[in-house]
C-alpha cells in the first residue's frame, strides 16, 4: 500500500494574531566564526540587544596554559572580553574581566611577572592608568594598575633595556611615549618620557591614536620600537641608550600612518632582517620601506606602494601559505573585508578577500584550528564583535567564500543543484523585479560562470526544481504573483526550454469557503509559492500552489511537463512556503 504524501505549509500570521505560527527551521553554521565583544551587563545596548560601544583592540595568546590560542579585546565599557580557545577554531563562552574603570584602548599581552604565564595590560586614557591583569593560571587573573597620565592609551611590550624582563611602552596624548621599565614581578617604574611624539594639547581627547610595534634586530639582545601617531606624518624609531632608556634614534618624515608592522618582506622570512610596512586609510595605500643598516633602520623612500581601496585600516606581516615568504593581511575598513597579498619573492600580489563584521579595525594572529597555519582574528568596531578567519592550508587566503558574484533584479530565490550533469553543483536565482531566472554553471575550478537569463512571469517569487516529465533532467516551476504557474523544462547541459504557463480556471473550484467570504476571480488571483510531489499516487508529479488570498490549490501533472488545475482549499493564513512529505 502506497503511503500518502502530506503537505506542510509555512504560514504568515494574521495582522491581529498575538504570536506567529510555529515554524520548523535548521540553524546553519556560519562560515567564519563571529564572537560578541563587550560585557552586556555594562555596555549600553540598542533595541536588538547589540552592544553600542564597540571594542578597541585585540590580542591573541595562550592565557590559560592549555596550548591553544585565546582572544582578548578591551572595550569602551571598561571591560576586557576574553575567549578561551577550545580547538578547531572554536571558543568557549566569553569571560569579562572588569577594570572598574572607564573606556579602554590598547592591549599588550606578555609575561610581565616572569612566571611563564601571559599577563594582560590595557590602557585606560580617561583614568590615567594602565590596568594590569596578573595571570594566576587556569584562566584566573588578579587586577592591579600602573599610574600613568591622563591620555595613556596605546601599548607595546618588549625587552627594551636587555635585562631579560619584558617592559612596556605606553603612548598617549600630551605625553608622547613613556618607557615603563619592568623591575621584576610586574612592578614597573617610568624610565623616560619621549614627549616630542606627543601632542601640544588634548583638545581631541583621547585622540590621537598611537601605533607601536616592538622588534629585534638579528643578533641583538634588546628590542627596539617603531612609533607613530594619527594626525602626524612622522614615524619614529626608538632604541635604548647605554643607560637603558628609550630614545629616538631615527625618523621617517612625510609618511601618514593609520597602522604599521615590522618584519621581513623583501627577503625570505628566515632572514629576520625587518622591513617596515605602513598603511593610511584616507590615501588608500600601503607603503613598504626596506631595511637599512643605519640607526634609522628603514629607508625614507618607499620601496613599494600598494593601492588598497576601501581604507586600509590595519596591516599584518605573516607567512600565511608556509612558502617561507611573509605575506600581507590588510583590513579594508570601508568595505568590511580583509584582503590578502601573497609575497612572490618580494613582490605582492592581491590574492583573496573575506567578509567580516561592520567597520573592521585591529587584528591579531594565531593558529586557531591547529593545522599549522596562522589564522586571523579581526575586531569589528560597529558590530561589536570579532571575526575569526581560518587560513586555507597552503594558501594566502581563508576558508570563506572569496568569489563574490554581483546580481541585480531583486533576488527572490536560489537553488543549488547539478543542472548540467557534470557532477558539480550549479546555481539558479529568481529575479523578482526583472521577471527572470538566471543560471550560473560551475567550472572545474569551482568558479561560477556568467549567468544565462530566462524570462518567467510577472514577479517570480516561489519556485521548485523537480523532474516533472521523467527525462532525468531537472525542470523549474515558478509562481509569479499571477493566476498561473510557469514551467521551464530542462534540456540538459544546463539549458532550459521555453516558458509554458498553466492558468487557473474561472471560477476557481474551491472547498471550505466560509459563509460571507468573497474570493477573487481567477484573473485577480495571485500565486506565490509552489511545491511538487505525487499527491494523487498516479506516479506523476503534481504541483501545490499557495494563493495570496489564503488558499492552497493543486495542479495535476500529466507526466509530460504539462498540468491542469483541479481544486483549491481555503486556509486560515497565507501559505508563504510549502513542502511535501510522506
Amino acid at each position: 500500500m502506497r503511503a500518502a504524501l502530506g503537505l506542510f505549509l509555512a504560514l504568515a500570521p494574521r495582522q491581529t494574531a498575538g504570536a506567529a505560527a510555529t515554524f520548523l527551521f535548521e540553524n546553519l553554521s556560519a562560515i567564519s566564526v563571529r564572537l560578541d565583544a563587550g560585557d552586556p551587563s555594562l555596555s549600553p545596548t540598542g533595541s536588538n540587544g547589540q552592544i553600542i560601544d564597540g571594542p578597541k583592540d585585540i590580542a591573541v595568546a595562550d592565557l590559560n596554559g592549555d596550548g591553544l590560542p585565546d582572544l582578548a579585546a578591551p572595550n569602551k565599557d571598561g571591560s576586557i572580553t576574553v575567549y578561551f580557545g577550545v580547538g578547531n577554531a572554536r571558543f568557549g563562552p566569553p569571560t569579562h574581566l572588569a577594570t572598574m574603570g572607564t573606556e579602554l584602548r590598547g592591549i599588550a599581552i606578555a609575561d610581565f611577572t616572569g612566571d611563564n604565564r601571559r599577563d594582560i595590560a590595557v590602557g585606560a586614557p580617561f583614568d590615567g592608568k594602565v590596568f594590569l591583569f596578573i595571570n594566576q593560571g587556569g584562566g584566573q587573573f588578579t587586577l592591579t594598575n600602573l599610574l600613568a597620565w591622563r591620555g595613556a592609551r596605546d601599548l607595546a611590550a618588549g625587552d627594551f633595556d636587555g635585562d631579560g624582563i619584558i617592559d612596556l611602552a605606553v603612548a598617549g596624548t600630551t605625553n608622547g611615549v613613556a618607557h615603563f621599565q619592568n623591575l621584576g614581578g610586574g612592578v614597573f617604574a617610568v624610565r623616560t618620557n619621549v614627549v616630542v611624539i606627543g601632542t601640544k594639547d588634548d583638545h581631541d581627547f583621547p585622540q590621537p591614536a598611537y601605533y607601536l610595534k616592538s622588534f629585534r634586530m638579528p643578533g641583538a639582545t634588546r628590542d627596539e620600537l617603531v612609533a607613530a601617531r594619527a594626525q602626524e606624518s612622522t614615524v619614529y624609531v626608538l632604541a635604548a641608550r647605554a643607560d637603558g632608556r628609550l630614545a629616538i634614534q631615527g625618523t621617517l618624515t612625510n609618511i601618514s600612518v593609520n597602522a604599521l608592522d615590522v618584519g621581513p618582506l623583501l627577503r625570505p622570512a628566515t632572514n629576520a632582517v625587518p622591513d617596515l610596512v605602513v598603511s593610511h586609510n584616507a590615501r588608500g595605500v600601503l607603503e613598504i620601506h626596506s631595511h637599512l643598516s643605519t640607526l634609522g633602520r628603514f629607508s625614507q623612500a618607499a620601496s613599494q606602494l600598494i593601492s588598497i581601496p576601501g581604507g586600509p585600516r590595519n596591516v599584518r606581516i605573516v607567512d600565511l601559505d608556509g612558502d617561507g615568504w611573509n605575506d600581507l593581511v590588510v583590513v579594508q575598513q570601508s568595505f568590511n573585508k580583509v584582503q590578502t597579498f601573497r609575497n612572490l619573492n618580494g613582490l605582492f600580489v592581491p590574492t583573496s578577500e573575506a567578509w567580516v563584521g561592520a567597520s573592521p579595525r585591529e587584528m591579531d594572529l594565531g593558529d586557531f584550528n591547529g593545522d599549522g597555519y596562522p589564522d586571523v582574528a579581526v575586531l569589528n568596531r560597529y558590530s561589536s564583535d570579532i571575526s575569526v578567519l581560518s587560513t586555507h592550508p597552503g594558501s594566502a587566503g581563508f576558508t570563506v567564500p572569496n568569489d563574490i558574484y554581483p546580481v541585480d533584479g531583486e533576488v527572490a530565490g536560489l537553488e543549488v543543484r547539478d543542472f548540467n550533469g557534470d557532477g558539480r553543483d550549479d546555481v539558479i536565482q529568481l529575479h523578482r523585479s526583472s521577471g527572470e531566472m538566471s543560471v550560473r554553471l560551475a567550472g572545474t575550478n569551482g568558479v561560477l560562470g556568467e549567468p544565462s537569463f530566462y524570462g518567467l512571469g510577472l514577479r517570480p517569487i516561489g519556485k521548485v526544481v523537480a523532474d516533472v516529465n521523467k527525462d532525468g533532467i531537472p525542470d523549474v516551476i515558478t509562481a509569479d504573483m499571477t493566476p498561473y504557474i510557469t514551467v521551464r523544462l530542462g534540456l540538459g547541459e544546463g539549458l532550459f526550454g521555453p516558458a509554458r504557463t498553466f492558468e487557473l480556471p474561472d471560477p476557481v473550484p474551491t472547498s471550505g469557503i466560509p459563509a460571507g467570504l468573497n474570493l477573487p476571480s481567477s484573473k485577480n488571483s495571485r500565486l506565490f509559492s509552489v511545491e511538487a510531489a505525487d499527491f494523487d499516487g498516479d506516479g506523476r508529479l503534481d504541483v501545490a500552489a499557495g494563493f495570496w488570498d489564503c488558499r492552497v490549490g493543486f495542479f495535476r501533472g500529466r507526466g509530460d511537463g504539462t498540468f491542469v488545475f483541479t481544486q483549491a482549499h481555503v486556509l486560515f493564513n497565507e501559505p508563504r512556503a510549502l513542502t511535501a512529505g510522506g
